[in-house]
């Protein structure tokens, strides 16, 4: 019987090789062919790609965190300015226009009532507490005037500008600095040794 049934689906199969598939076909999975050479350039093409950019990534994140950690670096005990450029590392052209906007205008104070400086710590206890508080966070000292700044109240202030009202910067030394309040004490404070 089996030869019979085994004949009948020989017949058959013959018979439906001109078809095309039905629910009794077997199918079998087609395997692409891997060892193809443009395959194989195609996806080295992206693997290089794919490199590329995280090269152009870590390049361009390591040199935001330098540039950003250069800019973090204003405070400074003391530093000898040498080239104008050294001295203006960190300010931006905002941060130059909003300084230029509000920095008071320099002014010429008249004669002073003590010709040389009182350290502010030697100041009768009246005079110290009437003079407005004052936080400094850099300053830049140069044997040429014109270079010298230091940050008080977080603003950068130059010599012969007012600090605040009655409180003039004469002198910014290499220690720290000579003020004069309301036109008539002349004294001094030593910033560096403060840090």
């Amino acid at each position: 019987m089996s030869y019979i049934l085994d004949a009948l689906k020989k017949s058959d199969q013959q018979r439906q090789q001109g078809a095309g598939p039905n629910l009794q076909t077997i199918h079998r999975p087609v395997l692409a062919n891997t060892d193809s050479p443009l395959l194989k350039l195609i996806l080295t093409l992206l693997l290089l790609l794919l490199l590329a950019l995280a090269a152009v990534a870590g390049w361009y994140f390591l040199s935001a965190n330098k540039s950003a950690s250069d800019n973090s670096q204003q405070v400074t005990l003391q530093t000898e300015a040498k080239p104008a450029a050294e001295a203006e590392v960190g300010t931006t052209l905002a941060q130059t226009q909003t300084q230029t906007q509000t920095q008071p205008a320099v002014v010429n104070p008249p004669p002073v009532l003590n010709t040389s400086a009182i350290r502010f710590n030697d100041l009768d206890a009246n005079t110290r507490t009437a003079i407005p508080g004052l936080t400094f966070s850099f300053h830049v000292y140069s044997d040429n005037p014109s270079l010298r700044t230091i940050i008080i109240n977080n603003r950068r202030v130059k010599e012969g500008a007012l600090v605040e009202k009655d409180l003039l910067l004469e002198e910014i030394s290499p220690q720290g600095v000579v003020l004069i309040w309301q036109n008539r004490v002349r004294f001094s404070i030593d910033v560096v040794e403060s840090w």
